[in-house]
């Protein structure tokens, strides 16, 4: 066997790739995503990014995971992450025709807008990606979003807000890995190019930042976008860790305090449910045998919806607590220097008696038959 051959069978891609009809225009192109058992993240920053990877196997080709997050059209240049190309209306509003025909318009588009388009897809090289076009093809996604926006009222809050993040995670790596100063410098000069033609486009980690948690904020009181008590109070601590990163304690303390309160609700509703169960297994015991039965069906259906909501509170719960934690640990550190991606509030300490939520003591496991007791 050759050398050439020799690599080749040495080399191993870590992309899992497929061809994906287009949900806009329909056409069929490669995309691919990073397999996921091929590496581990480590550690994360507050704000959840990751902060180190361990990739496993030998020969395999390394590459960046952030970059590689969204999947890209060569033809009508839909650009979202794979959730989002499966169900692009999801928490719109809208039907999926209006959709196609509100993105499909943007030719037709404001010359400046047309002016963004074209500089953030200059050069390119899909689906091949270096770091410069992983952060070009966030700032695509978001700019096509806030279009849509322009030309429906519909805001995709909940994807914008998961765009923006993860380009403050591609700006924060971007000033803290020398071997990408050149591309720090490219994209310097396009974002004085792309600021007077969208000048709310997320340019540097902060911004992004900022614009990550007012885009979450407004999905976070938006019916249609949240559907489930538990994603909204993982949504919500998500805030708190986005403002924790900028140091405006003010608002996550607001938002952790909005997370506790889901789960003292949660917990209310599944004493509610303990209440209902001993009710009907009073009636299972001292009533007709047709009602007995009755009874007996409906006791099974709410056993099984207070394991449910007890794990989901227990899960809720466990999630409060980290960041209630992380909330006290960056009150008592000392700030950091004023950097862009440290903008420092000027927030007083937290009340005592907010602080004091009943959330220090993890529960035990329980069988179904101790919740009763």
């Amino acid at each position: 066997m050759g050398d050439n051959q020799q690599r080749e069978a040495a080399e191993v891609s870590p992309f899992l790739a497929k061809a994906v009809a287009c949900p806009l225009c329909e056409l069929v192109s490669p995309q691919r995503r990073i397999k996921r058992h091929l590496y581990q993240e480590q550690k994360r920053d507050i704000d959840l990014k990751p902060l180190s990877y361990h990739w496993k196997g030998k020969g395999l080709t390394v590459q960046h995971p952030l970059i590689h997050f969204l999947w890209h059209c060569p033809g009508c240049r839909f650009t979202a992450w794979p959730g989002a190309w499966e169900n692009p209306i999801r928490g719109t509003g809208l039907t999926l025709t209006k959709y196609r025909a509100a993105l499909r318009d943007l030719p037709g588009q404001d010359p400046a807008d047309a002016k963004v388009r074209a500089l953030l897809l200059q050069g390119w090289t899909w689906p091949e990606l270096d770091y410069e076009q992983g952060l070009r093809l966030h700032l695509l996604a978001v700019h096509q979003l806030l279009l849509l926006k322009k030309a429906t009222g519909a805001l995709d809050s909940l994807n914008l807000g998961r765009y923006c993040l993860r380009l403050a995670w591609l700006f924060r790596e971007l000033g803290e890995r020398p071997e990408l100063s050149p591309t720090a410098t490219r994209m310097a000069q396009l974002a004085g190019r792309l600021r007077p033609l969208w000048p709310e486009a997320p340019l540097d980690d902060a911004g992004a930042l900022r614009a990550a948690a007012g885009f979450y904020e407004i999905g976070a009181t938006d019916a249609q976008a949240v559907e489930d008590v538990g994603e909204l109070c993982n949504l919500l601590l998500l805030i708190t860790r986005i403002h924790l990163k900028l140091r405006q304690f003010d608002p996550a303390k607001r938002y952790l305090g909005r997370a506790h309160e889901l789960t003292r609700n949660l917990e209310q509703r599944k004493q509610q449910m303990e209440g209902a169960y001993y009710q009907l297994e009073q009636r299972a015991r001292s009533e007709a045998r047709a009602v007995s039965e009755l009874a007996r069906k409906r006791q099974q259906e709410v056993s099984a919806q207070i394991v449910e909501l007890d794990s989901k509170f227990r899960g809720m719960r466990f999630k409060v607590q980290d960041v209630r934690e992380l909330l006290q640990d960056e009150m008592d550190a000392p700030p950091p220097g004023r950097t862009a991606a440290t903008q420092v509030s000027d927030a007083q300490a937290p009340d005592e008696d907010f602080l004091d939520l009943d959330l220090s003591l993890k529960p035990k496991k329980k069988r179904l038959r101790d919740l009763f007791k």
